[in-house]
Order: C-alpha cells, then structure tokens, then sequence
C-alpha cells in the first residue's frame, strides 16, 4: 500500500488469478450437486431485504477516483474498465447465488433459515449439506482470495480520499496509512462484531447515499449553478439525475423501513445480556 496504485496493481493481478482458480474449482465441484427443485423455489415477501445486500455487492465506486487517476483520467479506457468491472461481478454472483441456492434448502438444520438466524455464511452451509474436506479447502481458498483482493482495493480508496481531503501528497503516506488502518483495527479490537453491524447497514445509506444521490447532486450544482463545462457528459440530463435521485431517496426509505424492525434484533443479538461472549 505504501508503494502505490502501481505496485497493488500488479500485485492484485497475481491476486486475482488466485481468486479465479480458486471460483472455478468451488463452482466446478459444487455444480454436480444442483437440484432443480431447489431452484424452483421463491418468495416475494423477502425480496426488499435484499436490497442493501445487492448494494453494497456493487458498491466499488470508492475505487472510481483512483482508477481514473490511475488511467490519466481517459474517458474511453475508464468506461470500459467500469462496464466490465460490473458485468463480470454480476456474472459471478449470478452463478454463484445458481450454485448455492440448488444446493442448500430453505429449511432445516443446515438451511437457509437457520443460517440466516445463526449468521452462517453460505460456505458453511455447503459444507454442512456436503460434508466435504475438499469444498472446505475449495471454500477457504477462494475466502482467503476475496478478502485480501477486496482489502487490497478498499484500503488504497480509503488512502487516496484521504489524501485528498487532506491536501497529502500520495508520497507522503505514512501518516495517511495509519489514519486508513488504525480506527478500523481498534474498532474491531473492541468488538470484532462491530464490522458485521457495520456492513448491514452501509447497503442503502453507505452506497446508495454516497454514491448514487450526492454525485447527483453534485452535478446539479455543478452543471446548473457553477456552470462548470467538461468535454464528457452523460446522456438525460435534469430527467436522469432527477430519476436516480428519486430512486436512491426510496431505497433509503425502504431500508430505513427494513432496519427499524431489525435494529433491536442486532442489538439484542450482538449487545445482549445474555451474550456469554
């Protein structure tokens, strides 16, 4: 991270070959295993809750800055660096969310139910399903993969608007990487769970708010009060952004809606008396 954009990229991309490897042996493996009548399955009534969890699965515009600085801010490279960069997540998440879900049942001991209530990743539910020592090697590859290809981009986004906001010359990081690591680490040293908290709430607020309804505006006021110009615009104009402002405020409320009922629940279950750890 100290070294720059440069050196996390080429190092990613050692990363992500990994990560590849380690998806195709966990979808190849697990395939043979789908059953249609699991697929078949469907229930409107929870289809809302899915909203901040979609959200945040494509929330990498924190990413977007440093790749356009990255790119010389060349508008033809960085659009298909972001149409490719969505399209090939959605692909991946589609035929996971295909392989996990005609594998695992709603109900039972190793269900979607029980997993939901428990916290239980997905993983562990196909290992309970399967009871397989190689998906669990599969399963903790491509976990180890994720986790340090997804810290790899966060933490340089982090870095880079701090850097910004502070008016630090990127070369000069050392402080900059100790504000970019140090309340994480000490929030979690506190309580590891704060993170979980954390996360089920950036969906609709986090991504959503930050970076679907304030760029909005920003080009609002940009465009019709600064009159800034600038050789690339997207098409639509006032419609658009009024159109995806209107949007972002009605996911906010509808997770408001969703998160009222559940707040208590996680502070209870997080925060409880009863909770022995």
């Amino acid at each position: 991270m100290y070294q720059g954009i440069r050196f996390v990229d080429y190092f990613n991309r050692l990363l992500m070959i990994g990560l590849g490897l380690a998806y195709v042996l966990l979808v190849g493996f697990l395939f043979p295993h789908i059953e249609d009548t699991l697929l078949s399955y469907h229930d409107a009534e929870y289809a809302l809750l899915s909203v901040s969890l979609v959200a945040t699965a494509f929330g990498f515009h924190i990413i977007i800055p440093t790749v356009s600085s990255y790119l010389k801010y060349q508008v033809k490279p960085l659009k298909v660096t972001l149409f490719i960069g969505s399209l090939l997540p959605l692909f991946i998440y589609l035929l996971w969310e295909m392989t996990a879900l005609g594998i695992i049942s709603v109900e039972g001991s190793c269900g979607l139910r029980v997993g939901f209530e428990e916290d239980a990743n997905a993983v562990h539910l196909l290992v309970c399903h399967l009871q397989s020592g190689t998906l669990t090697l599969f399963a903790r590859f491509f976990a180890f993969f994720s986790i340090i290809t997804s810290f790899l981009g966060v933490t340089l986004s982090l870095s880079d608007f701090l850097s910004d906001g502070f008016h630090v010359n990127r070369r000069k990081k050392g402080w900059i990487l100790l504000l970019t690591f140090g309340p994480p680490l000490f929030m979690v040293m506190i309580n590891p769970k704060f993170f979980l908290i954390a996360l089920d709430f950036v969906g609709a607020f986090g991504v959503v708010g930050l970076f679907a309804f304030f760029p909005c505006l920003m080009i609002w006021r940009g465009r019709y009060h600064k009159f800034f110009q600038s050789h690339f615009r997207v098409f639509g104009g006032k419609p658009l952004l009024i159109a995806v402002m209107s949007v972002s405020i009605l996911i906010m409320l509808l997770e408001v809606s969703n998160k009222t009922k559940l707040t208590h629940t996680l502070i209870t279950k997080y925060f409880g008396e009863n909770d022995e750890n």
